[in-house]
């Protein structure tokens, strides 16, 4: 696992070599975005460490997703997760105490949830496959915390404030990201050898709270939740269309096409 948090290496190999493949396409997503694979719509998932096929670009870890098409019977799913801080163990004693320490990074708050339905629209003709998703994550930040002087004003005009920081150490900062999924896949079988499939993945996610502040050569120091920035990304977009055909029992011919569409917005939080 990467530094990122978000990308896998083997044998050396760099995590940016990954290239997710959904339904044959590959998914190369571009540095910062940020994309969640629904997990209920996988029918299927297969991990290369090796040994890859002449259709893979890059090396290192490869991961084909195969997705669910529902089928003649009406179906579903549904997952959940939750945690909290009270649920996690904490090593904070008093000799980390009288040597400053306030309280450990710990989980804050997470949930995750999600169903999924799949059914025929047409009986042995037209399938579709719906999906939902949601949660959020969020993780204390050691040694970060709120200013307890934000927005004191300067006499009386109403627009100048202090600038000075004072740590508010009833308030510790915390990572804020959340995401959703809305997932719609149609397979049709126009014929039959030939299957025609179109699904369409919407995603409003954020990280909330971007903890780094990158100063150049000196390197990072670590922002208050004031001067720091959410990354919303309103919203992510995966449309993507495939034919098979099996020409013969020797032949299978596969066309294709898909995009990753990403809408980046980086607020910074009111001053």
């Amino acid at each position: 696992l990467d530094e990122r948090g978000n990308a896998f290496g083997i044998h050396g190999s760099r995590g940016e070599d990954n290239a997710p493949v959904m339904d044959g396409l590959v998914q190369r997503l571009q540095g910062g975005a940020v994309f969640v694979f629904n997990n209920l719509t996988f029918q299927e998932v297969v991990v290369e460490t090796g040994g890859m096929s002449a259709e893979r670009s890059t090396g290192g870890v490869q991961m084909n997703i195969v997705p669910k098409d529902g089928g003649n019977t009406l179906s579903g799913s549904f997952s959940t997760s939750h945690s909290a801080q009270s649920l996690q163990a904490n090593n904070l004693n008093d000799e980390l105490r009288a040597r400053g320490l306030g309280f450990s990074a710990s989980l804050k708050k997470h949930y995750d949830t999600g169903g999924a339905l799949g059914g025929p629209v047409i009986r042995n003709k037209l399938w579709f496959f719906n999906a939902y998703r949601f949660g959020a994550n969020q993780q204390y930040q050691q040694g970060n915390y709120f200013n307890k002087l934000q927005n004191q004003r300067v006499g009386t005009d109403p627009v100048w404030r202090v600038t000075f920081y004072e740590p508010d150490l009833s308030k510790p900062a915390f990572t804020d990201d959340y995401y959703h999924d809305i997932s719609l896949r149609l397979t049709w079988q126009a014929a039959k050898q030939h299957k025609i499939v179109a699904s369409y993945e919407v995603q409003p996610n954020c990280s909330c709270f971007w903890p780094i502040l990158e100063l150049g050569p000196q390197g990072n120091v670590q922002g208050t939740p004031e001067a720091v920035g959410a990354h919303n990304y309103k919203v992510n977009y995966l449309p993507l269309v495939s034919w098979t055909w099996t020409a013969s029992s020797r032949l299978l011919v596969e066309a294709g096409g898909s995009a990753n569409v990403f809408d980046n917005n980086t607020q910074r939080t009111d001053p």
